[in-house]
């Protein structure tokens, strides 16, 4: 009996601690994605979703409006070809490191399918797609 009872007791510290670890290590509790419409995303940022509408331009998917002001960060950063350029080896995520070192921020967004997107956020809140931004000065090679 005495067996049993310190088996049980063991059993019940080891769930007991397993589910303090798993509490401890939990993400974080997202609301609901808000519903959108196609050619808009969403991103969690300051503990809420912000809803945001694009627009491409020259092969680049900008926030709306960006392409018209001409002190948009998003556009002056994606046109400007003396910034770094980076090697694609040994890079974690080129696209975030391309935007970071330009002085944006890279966030994930999600569209109206929930897919995941990469979008370069600038003090002024303008907003330019990762990726493209990247690809245009970092063009694959194509192999022969």
């Amino acid at each position: 009996m005495k067996l049993k009872t310190t088996t049980l007791l063991l059993t019940l510290l080891l769930i007991s601690t397993t589910h303090a670890e798993e509490r401890k290590y939990a993400q974080p509790k997202f609301p609901p994605v808000p519903k959108m419409k196609s050619h808009e995303y969403a991103v969690f940022v300051e503990n809420k979703y912000q809803v945001f509408s694009t627009e491409k331009y020259d092969d680049l998917e900008y926030t709306v409006g960006c392409i018209k002001n001409r002190d948009c960060q998003a556009s002056k950063a994606a046109q400007d070809k003396s910034a770094p350029k980076y090697k694609t080896e040994n890079l974690f995520h080129p696209a975030a490191q391309f935007c970071e070192a330009r002085g944006g921020k890279n966030l994930i967004a999600l569209n109206d399918k929930k897919e995941e997107f990469n979008f370069c956020r600038f003090p002024d809140n303008s907003m330019v797609n990762s990726w493209s931004m990247y690809l245009k000065h970092n063009p694959k090679k194509i192999i022969k």
